[in-house]
């Protein structure tokens, strides 16, 4: 299905030639906002195919009703040609921006201004007004990718920009002097502005991309990976790089793309908020039954936005995922280990995903297994029927598949404590070993997946640092945390389900199957370590955290 991009000044030159590229592009439809839509310029792109529809920047009714059901927009301001008052200018650009929030637009193209350091300019009319407008739309956090144009082309056939003397010659009122300064074909920087609408993820992160061509230099290209400048220095070329250019990072920012972590308070979720609120590109938007509690408060400190919401609640869940451009989750046994509700919760989740047009979930699954019994307990059958519905609605989705936590060893998996001091792990795998990970360092290698929708959306990833057995764990902590002494049991599973705690036979199936399983991670390892290249050994994980092992085994 077209996506419908709205063009506001489409019967101007700049919002002109971006309607004509889309409409070249069969997976677009174009709307054309303009004041008069009986003009023969709006006639003309009617006949092409564009839908015109009538509104005005100076009334917000009609620019909210024209950007109805909008998925992407393109437009820049306008400079009052009589007064040239900015004023004017910031308030019709504020009424747009708002009009984009309001309608839940996806991706606002915004022609603006090259930011400038000298104060004169940036007074200036000409740049002040458009940066104002720029700052607005990020501060109130509309997907955007500033778009600059360079000097048009066809400028050079306006009346403004030269005289005829009596002779016939034609003479350029410039005042520029021997320095160079950037071009562009207005039909080039149209179908360039095409191409980053064919590429959000690449685009919305970079924030701002400029658009010129030379034939001087080989830029003659119909969009700019990285941000291209001349910066009116004759024959000097320069390339932008984003590492150094604090307003990129200013920009990138402002821009940062929301990603929802339902569960921000659980281990998983934690593990992923706290690495994705270290990355400047990502707001996070943390999810929580119970905003105040001591967790939520932690994250809402270190900058994370907290919100309730519960997947018992269908609307709730919309309102928290709403404007949100990822989303992390995993879903919940329950205390019946009832997977009815596990699933139902789930399917509420991934249909709120869908209902906000998430464009990449990752969703914390397990693996596939062929096992029958195996399949059939709750641990893996309500996992794998969620990952299926989500894949079943079309939600563009990464699993990933965490290996067992290396912390499960101070909590879940916590030893007993023998009479002579020792601590048994009763743990039933005998000999066979599992595949593990810091919770720390599979929350890096989730960010790292966040960076690349291209690579691993429809991918089912393991997590994976490490793999050991049982013993060779409790050799290993034996050896780091002397003199405590660690053992692993002779448990089996059967004697295992008998433990009186809830879930004991869901997890005896579990072991028992992982027991004569050929693992199926074998790459794991490798791909976790290409994720999150500071991705620890079980060694490595016990050496740099050997202080607080000791204080959660005393």
């Amino acid at each position: 299905m077209a996506k419908v991009i709205a063009v506001v000044g489409a019967t101007g030159s700049q919002g002109g030639s971006v309607a004509r590229a889309l409409l070249k592009e069969s997976k677009y439809k174009v709307r054309a906002i303009t004041r008069n839509p009986m003009s023969e310029k709006a006639a003309a792109l009617k006949k092409l195919g564009a839908e015109v529809v009538k509104a005005d920047l100076d009334d917000m009714t009609s620019i909210v009703a024209a950007l109805d059901g909008c998925y992407g927009l393109f437009s820049t301001t306008f400079h009052n040609v009589v007064q040239f008052d900015v004023n004017i200018e910031i308030r019709q650009g504020k009424t747009l921006a708002d009009a984009a929030k309001a309608t839940g637009i996806k991706h606002f193209i915004f022609s603006g201004a090259r930011q400038v350091d000298d104060p004169k300019a940036r007074s200036c009319a000409i740049y002040h007004g458009k940066l104002e407008v720029e700052d607005y739309i990020n501060e109130i956090g509309i997907p955007m990718t500033c778009v600059m144009f360079a000097t048009y082309m066809e400028n050079y056939t306006n009346y403004r920009y030269h005289t005829k003397l009596e002779d016939g010659t034609r003479l350029f009122n410039i005042p520029l002097g021997d320095k160079a300064w950037d071009i562009i074909s207005l039909a080039d920087a149209g179908s360039a502005v095409s191409a980053v609408f064919d590429k959000p993820s690449e685009f919305m992160v970079k924030g701002f991309v400029w658009l010129a061509t030379d034939t001087q230099y080989q830029l003659a290209q119909r969009y700019c990976p990285v941000i291209s400048h001349r910066w009116f220095s004759k024959r000097v070329i320069g390339t932008l790089q984003p590492e150094n250019n604090t307003h990129f990072r200013k920009q990138s920012t402002k821009m940062a793309k929301v990603i929802a972590v339902v569960g921000a308070t659980g281990s998983q979720g934690g593990s992923v908020a706290r690495a994705l609120l270290q990355e400047s590109r990502y707001k996070v938007r943390a999810i929580t039954r119970n905003p105040i509690s001591e967790k939520a408060v932690a994250l809402k400190t270190l900058g994370a936005e907290v919100v309730k919401a519960d997947l018992d609640d269908m609307a709730s869940m919309v309102a928290a995922l709403d404007g949100s451009y990822g989303l992390f989750s995993t879903t919940f046994n329950n205390d019946q280990f009832d997977v009815n509700i596990e699933i139902r919760q789930g399917k509420t989740m991934a249909d709120a995903a869908k209902d906000t047009g998430i464009e990449h979930f990752i969703y914390s699954g397990v693996k596939r297994v062929d096992d029958a019994k195996a399949r059939s307990c709750s641990l893996f059958q309500s996992k794998l029927v969620i990952e299926d519905y989500i894949n079943e609605i079309g939600v563009p989705m990464t699993c990933v598949m965490f290996g067992s936590y290396m912390e499960n060893y101070t909590n879940d998996l916590y030893p007993t404590k023998l009479d002579d001091g020792t601590l048994l792990f009763n743990i039933p795998l005998g000999d066979k070993a599992w595949d593990i990970i810091s919770l720390t360092d599979a929350g890096s290698a989730i960010s790292a997946v966040f960076d690349k929708p291209s690579e691993f959306i429809g991918k089912r990833i393991p997590l994976v640092s490490d793999r050991h057995s049982i013993p060779e764990c409790a050799e290993v902590l034996s050896r780091h945390l002397s003199p405590i002494v660690f053992k692993a049991s002779n448990i089996t599973p059967r004697e295992y389900s008998k433990l009186e705690f809830n879930g004991a036979s869901e997890f005896a199936t579990l072991y028992e199957y992982l027991q004569t399983e050929e693992s199926k991670f074998k790459d794991g390892t490798k791909l976790t370590r290409r994720l999150n290249p500071e991705a620890k050994s079980f060694e490595q994980w016990v050496i740099a955290n050997k202080e607080s092992l000791r204080d959660a085994f005393r």
